[in-house]
């Protein structure tokens, strides 16, 4: 199942929020996403995060020429 024309919600929201341009643009934002995630102190709370973005995918939709 698709949403909005993305692999699923999680990789929509990231593109919705950040609108990666280039590839590095997409690699800074996963560092960041996962950053953020681990300084979730209660494991409880971590569980709540949809982590199921498709990074491939946002690099696949920026220009080729970007790297």
């Amino acid at each position: 199942m698709t949403y909005n024309g993305w692999s699923n919600r999680a990789t929509w929201l990231v593109n919705m929020w950040f609108n990666p341009n280039s590839k590095n643009e997409v690699e800074e934002i996963h560092d960041h996403f996962y950053e953020r995630i681990r300084a979730i102190k209660e494991p409880w709370l971590r569980d709540f995060v949809d982590t199921s973005v498709d990074w491939q995918e946002l690099k696949d939709n920026c220009d080729e020429g970007d790297e």
